[in-house]
């Protein structure tokens, strides 16, 4: 079975420095054109990368997901979906945790790259599988649901730098954003109580108790993080969410990000 996966699945480190380099350059290009376009690019050119990595992921995920477990495309999750995320990370972790020296967000990369990565190396999601490959990609793809909240974020963020006065829409996306964000501190706690824990005797028996342990902990660390977030959010009550008001010189909360704007 090993043999068979990887002849599957090649080259997957090497796929995960092509894409460094590439969300590297997308994120050099993505500075210039803010610069010259200015507006609220020119305070986050992250805005584009962001978006290009969480739309992919979760929709790729949605749909996998959604597809028969007999016919699912469990190569294309392994060899090209988690890779691209994973380089991403880190690419993410160069252009903005470095030198945003921003915690959060930084935990919430190392803990993703250490959950998602076994799984994209094929002999090492067997084994993170307690023998079962395919049932440790689709805790990977199910996991991935949670960056569905990012475009919705990432739209309120967008309003919050361009509205002049209270739109339908601003009130609509926050809602959309907090039940994402509820559906994410359920989703958690579901898998490790009806998916991950009940197989904790298989993970012993194949000597796998760090991958158990790790699936467990990785899950709690995300959820948390959703629900600090999500505290964040909702902090100042329902008021500031459902009605928009024009504050000039501030950020936005964006996964724990403030993203100002430029001063120049």
């Amino acid at each position: 079975m090993v043999r068979s996966i990887l002849r599957l699945q090649p080259g997957v480190q090497l796929w995960i420095i092509c894409c460094v380099f590439t969300w590297l350059t997308i994120h050099y290009f993505a500075v210039r054109f803010a610069r010259k376009r200015g507006g609220p690019l020119a305070g986050r050119p992250t805005f584009i990368a962001n978006n290009l990595h969480c739309i992919t992921t979760s929709v790729c995920a949605a749909m996998l997901l959604a597809q028969d477990k007999d016919v699912r495309n469990y190569n294309l999750w392994q060899r090209w979906v988690l890779p691209f995320s994973i380089s991403y990370f880190i690419a993410d972790g160069i252009w903005y945790c470095i030198p945003k020296r921003d915690l959060l967000i930084s935990v919430h990369h190392v803990v993703m790259i250490m959950c998602h990565y076994p799984v994209g190396e094929p002999a090492a999601a067997l084994l993170c599988g307690a023998g079962s490959w395919k049932w440790a990609a689709w805790v990977s793809m199910t996991g991935y649901l949670a960056e569905l909240s990012n475009p919705l974020l990432n739209v309120r963020w967008w309003l919050m730098q361009t509205l002049e006065k209270n739109h339908w829409l601003f009130g609509v996306n926050n809602v959309l954003v907090v039940l994402s964000f509820l559906a994410r501190i359920v989703l958690f706690p579901y898998l490790i109580v009806n998916d991950i824990w009940p197989r904790r005797h298989e993970f012993v028996e194949y000597e796998q108790v760090l991958a158990f342990s790790l699936c467990i902990f990785g899950n709690v660390v995300i959820c948390l993080l959703s629900a600090h977030w999500l505290y964040l959010l909702t902090g100042k009550g329902l008021g500031p969410l459902l009605r928009f008001e024009k504050k000039e010189g501030t950020g936005d909360l964006i996964m724990g990000r403030t993203a100002d704007k430029k001063a120049k």
